[in-house]
């Protein structure tokens, strides 16, 4: 599990323009590679600009490069990310365990239900052009940028009880000076 918050990390870079397809997906992931998205969470609510924060866990032969990262935007155009803000190689013989962070401002979005999706895979710019995808994840999130927004009511905990708690306090001590008072009068 990963554990980063999104305003300790870096400003991002502009995304790229690259696109990478047609998309081919191989698999969603497994087999040592996988892709987490750390930002927007899944089912929340943003405001523009929408940064989003992910990570991409690969097991890679040595000698292969990394292969391509890509995002979409509501299952639109994938956009390549070439700028990394991480990347932390372990070579493990002929294979190298690798993790990349990256970030990316997506462009200003409606106000609505939105999904941001982030592939790994290979690019084969040649013969068939394709995105060979070996791991992705979505993340589904809402955009409100209105700034009229009606806060949902909350229950002010500590104002009511503050005033509560005085009064059972002031009636207790009431009582025991009360009943030692009784006491007093009738020794």
């Amino acid at each position: 599990m990963f554990s980063v918050t999104p305003s300790e990390t870096p400003p991002p870079a502009p995304p790229q323009n690259t696109q990478l397809g047609p998309i081919e997906i191989l698999s969603q992931g497994g087999g040592g590679h996988y892709v987490q998205i750390i930002s927007p969470p899944n089912k929340s609510s943003v405001t523009n600009p929408v940064l989003t924060l992910f990570c991409v866990r690969i097991l890679i032969l040595s000698y292969s490069g990394v292969g391509n990262i890509g995002y979409s935007v509501d299952g639109g155009a994938v956009y390549s990310v070439t700028e990394f803000m991480n990347k932390t190689i372990v070579s493990e013989g002929f294979s190298d365990d690798t993790t990349i962070w990256a970030n990316v401002t997506l462009p200003t979005l409606s106000d609505g239900p939105h999904t941001v999706t982030v592939y790994w895979g290979w690019y084969f710019p040649e013969g068939p052009q394709r995105y060979e995808v070996s791991a992705y994840t979505t993340a589904a999130f809402e955009v409100n940028n209105s700034s009229n927004c009606t806060p949902s009511p909350t229950v002010p905990e500590f104002p009511i009880i503050l005033p509560l708690v005085v009064v059972l306090v002031a009636v207790s001590l009431l009582l025991a000076i009360d009943k030692q008072r009784q006491t007093i009068i009738k020794n």
